[in-house]
């Protein structure tokens, strides 16, 4: 914990060094969050947009120090939440094992076409549109913020936010995440969990959003001692993971194509 808070200490030292060698701002105050929200408000009511993502979450051996991907996907995304459509291009891992598919949606029905193999699957659009990779992370209200940094950059300007609450909500509601089904965890030992502060960082150009990073750090446990699956673990069944995305707002308006799904023969 020590160690941590120092680190912490150093990279906020190093962000004040680096504002005032090259006349960066950096704010922490009401006036400066009032302005980020007003901005991804702005994002949350675009209709019609594209977007780049990608998610991962890496396991550390809490004995070896050793560390590999549980679970990782990246791609391309389109929607129109006003016709209802949709569409996404994505790679997925998980241990090791990797497939390349497509998803398409149109008059509530979600195609899936993996390998030449297409399933189709009945979906409200509150839902589709309300998970990821459509919906944006979050932004923490003012009063559970335990940091908010303002710095100017060459493309903008790159906000930090750090929050202590919330990371159940963001890894179930907004990323549909159940860790312990991607690990293999078939007992849980929930009252042991625990979780690390949530860091997003967010690059803004003027009102506009153009990117998101997220961070936070989770701690599980198994109530055997074992957790199998990933290839890791210690005697009390404890799994370190490290869940990040990342979002890229890449296109928003009638200029954004989304491919229609139309079966072969």
């Amino acid at each position: 914990m020590k160690r941590r808070r120092a680190l912490r200490l150093a990279f906020r030292l190093s962000v004040l060094a680096l504002a005032a060698a090259c006349g960066c701002s950096v704010r922490a105050d009401a006036q400066a969050y009032a302005e980020l929200a007003g901005i991804r408000e702005s994002a949350g009511e675009v209709t019609r947009g594209a977007l780049e993502f990608s998610m991962e979450a890496s396991f550390r051996d809490p004995e070896t120090g050793e560390s590999g991907v549980l679970y990782a996907v990246d791609g391309e995304a389109k929607y129109d939440t006003v016709r209802q459509t949709a569409y996404q291009r994505f790679r997925m891992t998980r241990l090791g094992a990797t497939a390349d598919a497509e998803e398409y949606y149109a008059d509530g029905v979600k195609t899936h076409v993996e390998k030449k193999e297409v399933t189709t699957l009945p979906i409200d659009p509150d839902v589709l549109f309300g998970a990821f990779p459509y919906r944006l992370p979050p932004l923490p209200a003012l009063s559970s913020l335990e940091e908010l940094e303002r710095e100017e950059s060459g493309t903008g300007l790159l906000w930090t936010t750090v929050c202590g609450s919330g990371q159940k909500e963001l890894l179930g509601d907004v990323w549909g995440l159940d860790l312990y089904a991607l690990a293999g965890i078939s007992l849980p030992d929930r009252e042991k969990e625990s979780y690390g502060d949530v860091t997003c960082t967010w690059v803004t150009d003027g009102d506009s959003l153009k990117s998101v990073y997220v961070r936070l750090d989770v701690t599980l446990y198994e109530q055997s001692g074992y957790t199998p699956g990933y290839g890791g673990g210690s005697d009390d069944g404890r799994l370190d993971l490290t869940v990040q995305a990342r979002f890229s707002v890449t296109g928003t308006g009638e200029t954004v194509e989304i491919p229609v799904y139309e079966a072969e023969g």
